[in-house]
């Protein structure tokens, strides 16, 4: 036996065994922390909206049909989107009680646009509960109710993301990145500490206590706005609670810059997460979530060639392609279309991802380039196109 094969056999067992370990303890956690339960309360759904994704009409249009008569949506829309408020006018003069749009006055410079919107909203929610929801997340039916009931034991619920496959192959390499990583991310690690995060894309709190918060205001300056609110909950004691029932994201990466510029964010964002932990669980976090990729890399590498690593290597994906495709038929809402050849392509190309993050604090985000500091705060740069 070589040393290489050998190397290629540790990497190999050591993949296997991390992902059984944080399959089975997200399943053990979910089974644990059923919801079942219902609440049908008055609720204010705020929901930023941003126009020029093809698919926002559809999304908005399923939340509106999923939604109890107790809901009420409140549209947030830039005052220079037309291309927003195309889509969004009609949709709420078909349902005058059900919907209202705010239109926001541009963001200053240095604050958050989506938190500036959310923050000129809270005068306007008279509900007991109030939601943010992105508008490219749809919510199944009951879902919303389900969250309103989690809070009898939380002061906020968060979702648990998954996205469609999307209609070309970088918009699919982002939702099998999603969807390779979303339950053996939020669900494994409560078994091991709290929440370290929420899922900004979709949550749900008292509107009293949103209020004791401050609403958004202490974090306007925060370009990470999930962390920076999981982190203002926290910091006032509150109780984060990570929900098990998946909420449908739907979004178009139009080509490789699209994606390099999505996957750059993301990663940043988590680098800002981690490097913001405790020692100990920035091992943990390492361990379980850094190391996976480089363990398939170091697999590939070395066994690919011969069939005794051949046999290995299919056993290998074989398994990790049963595991993912369990959980996501027993935890996600209509589970996505999945290919194993793209989960595969989005997971090796983690190291790639998390390099980039990691050699510039510089991104694009919204056609503005941003450059990121230590603690989530930002500054815009000037624009460099001819």
């Amino acid at each position: 036996m070589t040393t290489c094969f050998l190397a290629g056999l540790i990497c190999a067992d050591l993949y296997l065994a991390i992902i059984l370990v944080k399959a089975w303890r997200s399943w053990r956690y979910a089974i644990g922390h059923p919801e079942m339960d219902q609440l049908d309360a008055t609720v204010t759904v705020l929901q930023p909206i941003l126009g020029g994704d093809p698919t926002l009409g559809e999304s908005l249009q399923k939340n509106l049909q999923s939604a109890s008569a107790k809901t009420k949506f409140l549209w947030l829309i830039d005052e220079d989107d037309s291309t927003g408020r195309t889509v969004a006018e009609p949709l709420a003069l078909a349902k005058p009680h059900h919907i209202c749009i705010l239109i926001c006055p541009p963001c200053p410079a240095g604050i958050n646009p989506k938190l500036f919107k959310l923050q000129q909203a809270i005068p306007l929610v008279t509900t007991e509960f109030v939601a943010v929801l992105d508008d490219d997340t749809t919510l199944s039916v009951g879902h919303l109710q389900q969250a309103m009931a989690a809070l009898s034991d939380c002061d906020l619920y968060t979702g648990l993301p998954h996205y469609s496959t999307g209609q070309n192959v970088w918009s699919s390499l982002v939702a099998h990145f999603v969807n390779n990583n979303s339950i053996l991310t939020y669900l494994q690690l409560l078994t091991w500490t709290g929440p370290l995060t929420i899922n900004g894309m979709f949550y749900v709190l008292r509107t009293e206590y949103l209020s004791s918060l401050g609403g958004f205001e202490s974090i306007l300056g925060q370009l990470c706005d999930d962390y920076s609110f999981a982190r203002l909950v926290l910091q006032h004691q509150g109780r984060l609670k990570q929900g098990i029932t998946s909420q449908r994201l739907q979004t178009s990466i139009s080509g490789p810059g699209h994606y390099m510029r999505q996957m750059h964010r993301w990663f940043l964002f988590a680098n800002l997460l981690v490097l913001d932990q405790p020692l100990a669980i920035q091992l943990m976090l390492v361990i379980l979530l850094g190391l996976p990729p480089l363990l398939l890399w170091g697999s590939l590498l070395t066994l690919a060639g011969g069939w005794i690593g051949g046999v290995i290597l299919a056993i290998l994906v074989t398994v990790r392609h049963v595991v993912l495709r369990s959980l996501h038929r027993k935890l996600f809402h209509e589970p996505p279309t999945f290919s194993p050849a793209l989960s595969l392509i989005a997971e090796l190309l983690q190291p790639l991802h998390l390099a980039h993050a990691s050699l510039t604090r510089v991104i694009v985000w919204r056609s503005r380039r941003i450059r990121v500091g230590r603690r989530g705060t930002f500054t815009f740069l000037p624009d460099t196109s001819p």
